[in-house]
C-alpha cells in the first residue's frame, strides 16, 4: 500500500511548481472528470444532502454537482502541503486525512444517508480500507471513476487492479449501478447506489 508519507511528498512537489489555477486546472481537465460531469451525474436519480469525497484535490467534484449540498467532508492528503480556498454556501470540512487513517473521521461526520465521491483514489488505497468504507450503512450512493493504469508505480499490492475487482467489490456491498456506466478494460465511472 502507498504510504501517506510517499503521497504527501509526490504532492508537495507537485505543488511547488504550480498555482492554484493551474492545480483546479489539474484537477477538473481529466478525462475520468468529463465521463463524470457530462455522461454520468445527470443520470443520478437521488440527490443525498450530505458528500464525501475522497482524494477532493483542488477541484472537488463536490461543486459540479447539479443540486443544493448541505454539507460536506473533503479529504486529500494535498491539505497537508496546501489546501485550496473555497467560497461555498454550505459547510464544508476539509481534511488532510489518509485513508484508512481518515475512517474513523468519516464515520463520526456521518449523520444521515450520504453520497461518497471516489475520483481516481481507488488506485492509492487498499481493497480492505475500501471495503470498510463501503460497510457503513450511512453510504447510500457514490459516484466513482478510476482509471486503473493512473498510479506510482508498484507501491499498490493490495489495491482493485480492474474495472472488474472494483465492480465485485460494489455488489458485495449491495450497490448497483444507477443510469449511465462507462467501462473498458481498465476505467471505470458511474453511479452506484446501495439496495
Amino acid at each position: 500500500m502507498t504510504s501517506e508519507s510517499t503521497i504527501v511528498g509526490y504532492w508537495r512537489e507537485l505543488i511547488s511548481q504550480l498555482s492554484d489555477e493551474e492545480l483546479i486546472a489539474y484537477s477538473k481537465n481529466g478525462p475520468i472528470r468529463r465521463v463524470l460531469v457530462e455522461d454520468i451525474l445527470p443520470h443520478l436519480a437521488s440527490h443525498p444532502q450530505d458528500v464525501i469525497e475522497i482524494g477532493a484535490l483542488f477541484a472537488p467534484l463536490t461543486l459540479e454537482l447539479p443540486w443544493q449540498v448541505s454539507r460536506a467532508l473533503l479529504l486529500d492528503p494535498i491539505y497537508k502541503v496546501r489546501k485550496p480556498q473555497l467560497n461555498l454556501d454550505f459547510s464544508i470540512e476539509l481534511s488532510a486525512s489518509y485513508l484508512p487513517v481518515g475512517l474513523e473521521q468519516i464515520s463520526n461526520w456521518l449523520q444521515r444517508p450520504s453520497l461518497v465521491v471516489l475520483e481516481n483514489v481507488l488506485n492509492y488505497v487498499s481493497r480492505d480500507t475500501i471495503q470498510r468504507l463501503l460497510e457503513d450503512s450511512r453510504i447510500t450512493t457514490i459516484i466513482l471513476g478510476n482509471n486503473s493504469q493512473a498510479s506510482f508505480g508498484d507501491m499498490h499490492q493490495e489495491r482493485l487492479r480492474s474495472p472488474i475487482d472494483i465492480l465485485d467489490l460494489l455488489r458485495s456491498q449491495r450497490f448497483i449501478n444507477e443510469g449511465e456506466m462507462f467501462q473498458t478494460e481498465t476505467t471505470l465511472a458511474g453511479i452506484f447506489v446501495r439496495r
